[in-house]
């Protein structure tokens, strides 16, 4: 999956199912315009272009400064595969990067964070109900839905129906029924699913892959080394796609995961730092411990909060 299609899956699981997520706005294929003093705000600039606002109103310009588009609208979006959200009247259309109105005001949302096109498509909300349109505004999948993710995965889409989840096609079939009270996308052929308050995975046609029957299943999916976190009978460990046990679950809990080198666990009480061979090499000694970040995992000790590297040695205090 692209760097912007994960950071936006990380966003919406945040947003639309309540599991945790990064924020993605401004990150990727951005530039910041230069200051221009005679607005009140200045966005990061896709596809040449940067939102501005004046008198609370919303337009463009280009990464010179110069102004493309007129701040007329009520509210705007970021341009992606040439077309940009635009709000008039609290309706969302689509212009191009002359200002024309390509898909006329009807939405009453487009995207996520009023996010553009993605793979020639784009998630919108009318009377409630969420489906994706072409850029032609044509319908591909009918606003019928209580909630949709924000693109096809493995030419499968997440879809919510009756407050249950399943997968359709780009035709709006229904490939894998709707009854689970959560999913996650398709990355590698499976989809992490919860029924009846247990978790597991499952393939494309639907079949059970990794059987549904841990207490929880990290959201994040699988690392680089094909792992990925479970809880079993309140203990935390990892499995790989076939149900493997990677790591024990024999842990009380688990922060990080094997996209870094170490990750944090904890047992009685303690917190220290295991690598993929579930050797120790971290001891169990502090309070608290997050997982590493560019090298760097925040830990308490005593009352004491401060950074330490991948040696264990102190590096600097946490501000």
């Amino acid at each position: 999956m692209n760097p912007f299609k994960k950071l936006l899956t990380y966003f919406m699981a945040f947003m639309v199912l309540g599991i945790g997520g990064r924020a993605f706005a401004n990150q990727l294929n951005s530039t910041r315009p230069p200051n221009l003093g005679n607005y009140d705000w200045i966005g990061s600039s896709f596809e040449g272009l940067a939102k501005v606002e004046l008198s609370g109103k919303y337009g463009y310009v280009d990464d010179t400064g110069q102004l493309i588009i007129e701040p007329i609208y009520e509210q705007a979006g970021a341009f992606g595969e040439g077309l940009a959200p635009v709000r008039d009247n609290h309706k969302w259309g689509f212009i191009d990067k002359t200002g024309k109105l390509i898909i006329p005001h009807r939405y009453e949302s487009v995207g996520v964070l009023n996010s553009g096109f993605i793979d020639g498509l784009v998630r919108v909300g009318l009377n409630g109900k969420y489906g994706l349109i072409d850029k032609t505004g044509q319908e591909v999948i009918p606003p019928i839905y209580e909630q949709t993710h924000a693109f096809f995965s493995e030419n499968l889409l997440r879809v919510q129906l009756n407050k249950k989840w399943g997968f359709i096609d780009k035709n709006n079939n229904v490939i894998i029924p709707i009854k689970y009270d959560k999913v996650s996308i398709f990355e590698y052929g499976l989809a992490m699913v919860k029924l009846n308050n247990k978790y597991g995975f499952i393939d494309k046609t639907g079949q059970e892959v990794i059987p549904i029957t841990y207490n929880y299943i990290s959201d994040f999916g699988f690392s680089k080394n094909g792992a990925v976190q479970v809880s079993l009978n309140n203990k935390w460990g990892f499995i790989d796609k076939n149900n493997n046990i990677v790591i024990p679950i024999e842990y009380d809990f688990i922060m990080g995961s094997f996209d870094d080198e170490l990750i944090a666990v904890q047992v009685n009480d303690k917190w220290g730092f295991i690598n993929a061979k579930n050797e120790m090499v971290i001891p169990l000694l502090y309070d608290y411990a997050n997982g590493f970040y560019d090298g760097l995992a925040r830990v308490e000790m005593n009352g004491k909060k401060f950074y330490i590297n991948e040696q264990g040695n102190y590096v600097k205090d946490f501000e």
